[in-house]
Formats: C-alpha cells, sequence, structure tokens
C-alpha cells in the first residue's frame, strides 16, 4: 500500500460510535470500581489497566495514530 493511500483511510461514523461505546464502558466499569470498593490489591491494577487501555484507545482513533505510518507511530 502506497503513502498515499495509507493516508487516505478516515474512520466513519459508525467507528467512532463504536469506540465511543467502549470508551463509555469502560468509564462505567471505573465508577463501578469506585463504588464498589474493592480491596486495593485488585482496585488499583483494575483502574491502571482501564486508564492505559482507554488512553490507547483515544490515541488510536481520535488522534488518527492508528492510521499513520508506522515510522510516526
Amino acid at each position: 500500500m502506497a503513502d498515499n493511500e495509507e493516508h487516505s483511510y478516515h474512520p466513519g461514523r459508525s467507528e467512532y460510535i463504536q469506540i465511543g461505546i467502549i470508551l463509555t464502558v469502560l468509564t462505567g466499569i471505573e465508577v463501578v470500581l469506585f463504588f464498589v470498593e474493592p480491596p486495593q490489591a485488585v482496585a488499583i491494577p483494575a483502574l491502571v489497566l482501564l486508564t492505559i487501555v482507554k488512553f490507547f484507545l483515544v490515541v488510536a482513533w481520535f488522534l488518527h495514530q492508528k492510521f499513520n505510518n508506522r515510522l510516526f507511530r
């Protein structure tokens, strides 16, 4: 695939909606963990993992890094 073809792809509305739903579900899980107050040995790693996943989803789709050339990732 040529460089100009690689940049021609842009995610559609449905992909943004899917990612938005995923981010909403992950945020809901974080809120539930906050109110349920599981042991810290469970809560802290779970919250850190959820934060990392959300960070990479936002960077990949909303900052369009998923669609950039591998050199620029």
